[in-house]
């Protein structure tokens, strides 16, 4: 068989119109709707419906990963909904197929044609198309965003600026560092040409620094009254944040945006460097 699309059921609608070629598919949204459609399928090696399936899920998900941070638009795939179309080679005729996940296993569940409602449908001008490079770094963004815990929220976007420090640190040929210096790097690169923004960030958690200051002092901010004592829970000398202490909690939710913001420079710096 020779395959076509495959379709995927989000949890929230999008507001947004856009589109992104992933490795040479193409990932496409419509506006308010909950349908992510993954094109240009037609050349995959898939032998069972299973295997394209999958292939089309991993596609769909850096698609979705680049969106939360780029576009502000968070959401993830329904387990229990999909469709694929596919062409019979023999006939030219195309059919279309829904499946389900059950225990981790696809199970055809009809052969009905798709409803009128899982059709796409854009405006006159099509989709804004968006590029660059998939990293590791978005999926801890969206994952983060996702969370509705503070610590995991700060933990998930914490991880994407380690992720990107080390990725710095490998372009510029910097041997291993100790993690708070690979921070401070980090944000060297990625604000330099930003520090009155990054002051004024600061000054929102209570960091009052000039700009020769700021670097250093968010970097401990972040990495050690934030990340080590969400990391750690050792008894004695050492901090830590306890789950369900409203100190902790309040003061946790007051860095995040800080953390946040600093997460997406981040991404945005490394999508910059990586462009060909």
């Amino acid at each position: 068989m020779i395959w076509q699309k495959v379709k995927f059921r989000l949890y929230n609608k999008s507001l947004i119109e856009v589109s992104q070629e992933i490795d040479g598919y193409l990932a496409e949204i419509g506006l308010n709707t909950d349908l992510i459609i993954i094109n240009n399928m037609k050349n995959i090696e898939a032998t069972s419906e299973e295997e394209a399936f999958r292939l089309a899920k991993e596609i769909a998900n850096k698609f979705l990963d680049k969106l939360s941070w780029k576009c502000n638009y968070t959401t993830e795939i329904k387990p229990d909904w999909g469709s694929f179309e596919y062409m019979d080679p023999n006939t030219g005729q195309k059919s279309n197929h829904h499946l389900c996940f059950v225990d981790d296993n696809l199970t055809l569940i009809d052969k009905v044609q798709i409803e009128g409602n899982s059709k796409m449908i854009f405006n006159s001008e099509g989709p804004e198309k968006i590029a660059g490079e998939s990293f590791d770094a978005e999926s801890y963004f969206r994952r983060g965003k996702l969370s509705n815990d503070c610590f995991d929220q700060f933990r998930n976007f914490y991880l994407v600026v380690e992720n990107i420090s080390s990725f710095i640190c490998q372009k510029k040929n910097v041997g291993e560092i100790k993690e708070q210096p690979m921070l401070e790097l980090g944000l060297q690169e990625c604000f330099q040409n930003k520090l009155p923004d990054l002051v004024n960030q600061a000054n929102k958690v209570g960091i009052v620094a000039t700009q020769s200051e700021v670097i250093p002092q968010i970097a401990s901010f972040l990495y050690k009254d934030n990340r080590c004592c969400l990391s750690h829970a050792k008894e004695g000398g050492n901090k830590k944040k306890v789950p369900f202490n409203l100190k902790d909690e309040e003061s946790v939710k007051k860095a995040l945006p800080l953390m946040e913001c600093v997460a997406k420079s981040f991404l945005a710096y490394a999508e910059k460097i990586s462009a060909p």
